[in-house]
């Protein structure tokens, strides 16, 4: 597996629409790092089990014993992060606290930090850390709103915030609903919100990779082609415009 933004997007894409959010999903049972299932390769065949057997009603706090069984916010941008930098199970994992991973990744060498309060853009692959959560850019739209794959309650999925003046018809809400609706229609049934508000333009520190002389590289030029064109080549096959 090559080390480049394309496969670090569509490797987050892999467990969109099909995996639940789960309390530690991702962790180890001590909390203090990455589980089985952030060190490992592909799929857990476990998550897309439990999430064929859940209803439009599914609230993770009925399900805090069954970390296996899906992931939470930044094991899901751990497992991301392991499935693309690394081609064997067991090695160290990248989960670790919400808050940590932006500024964390961006000390390895990897990329650049940016505090939330001088956040200017968003682009393709940024890994945004908040107090208790964590997100990926797939970049922002004419009208200030930001695209994102992220897990949270209900589970792995694109959603759109509001756009820069609070609006929350936004660009990218519309975006994520036509992706989500078209390409995952099992899990658009039971969950069809894609709407995130105000804070996640606000309250997030940025971690942008170097695609130059950090750990990724970008020879198909995803950081800079427009967001539309981005869109088509990760989703073929629907009409995002």
């Amino acid at each position: 597996m090559k080390r480049t933004l394309k496969c670090f997007l569509e490797t987050a894409l892999l467990p969109l629409g099909n995996t639940m959010y789960v309390y530690g999903g991702g962790w180890n049972e001590e909390d203090t790092g990455a589980g089985f299932e952030a060190c490992s390769m592909g799929l857990s065949p476990l998550w897309k089990m439990f999430f064929e057997g859940q209803n439009a009603d599914y609230d993770f706090r009925e399900h805090l014993c069954g970390r296996q069984m899906g992931l939470d916010c930044s094991g899901y941008v751990g497992w991301v992060i392991y499935n693309t930098l690394e081609t064997e199970n067991g090695r160290p994992g990248y989960v670790m606290k919400a808050r940590n991973m932006a500024k964390e990744f961006a000390d390895r060498g990897w990329g650049s930090f940016c505090e939330s309060a001088s956040v200017m853009d968003y682009r393709p692959g940024d890994i945004m850390s908040g107090k208790d959560h964590v997100w990926i850019a797939l970049g922002q739209c004419s009208d200030g709103s930001v695209l994102m794959l992220h897990a949270s309650p209900p589970g792995v999925m694109i959603s759109g915030t509001v756009t820069s003046q609070g609006r929350s018809q936004s660009e990218a809400v519309i975006m994520a609903g036509k992706i989500m609706s078209v390409l995952y229609p099992w899990w658009h049934e039971k969950y069809p919100c894609y709407l995130k508000g105000a804070s996640y333009l606000t309250e997030y520190d940025q971690f942008r990779w170097d695609l130059h002389r950090g750990i990724l590289t970008d020879p198909d030029g995803y950081a800079i082609i427009p967001l539309c064109q981005l869109l088509d080549n990760l989703f073929s096959g629907v009409n995002i415009s």
